[in-house]
């Protein structure tokens, strides 16, 4: 995976996670995550991945119609997890006791970005990933 890439898979993640209202923001993200970058590499990787600025800030184009919705799918099964660890692509969200099913399918119809597989037992989810930047995404995004 090259640099560009995999600096365009960290702007995916963190506006998946962030209501971002500039691009000043996007960088200060980055950076605090060990992304540097200048803001006209930012202004063509924003436009390469066909986000767009909307009246609630920066949207990826598959997160368009269903943000709101989906921010409230993780609102709502975050009271469920009581922990979330990860190990390289997997990570694995350890809930109330029966409520692992319910996690598992809220966070199916949230189509967070890079999940490639979910798997519920009775109080755990386990959640493949495509990398492990993306698995350390899904840990900041069920932790908050």
């Amino acid at each position: 995976m090259t640099r560009k890439q995999r600096r365009q898979d960290r702007i995916r993640e963190l506006l998946a996670r962030n209501q971002v209202q500039s691009q000043a923001q996007i960088l200060a993200l980055l950076a605090t995550e060990g992304v540097e970058t200048t803001q006209a590499t930012l202004s063509r990787d924003l436009r390469d991945l066909g986000v767009a600025k909307r009246g609630e800030g920066y949207e990826l184009p598959e997160s368009r119609v269903d943000v709101a919705a989906q921010r409230r799918q993780l609102a709502a099964v975050r009271s469920s997890i009581e922990r979330v660890d990860r190990g390289g692509t997997v990570a694995v969200a350890t809930t109330k006791h029966g409520q692992a099913p319910a996690v598992a399918s809220a966070l199916m119809l949230a189509r967070l970005h890079g999940v490639i597989g979910i798997i519920a037992g009775l109080d755990q989810v386990f959640i493949a990933t495509q990398t492990s930047a993306q698995s350390r995404g899904i840990v900041g995004v069920l932790s908050h």
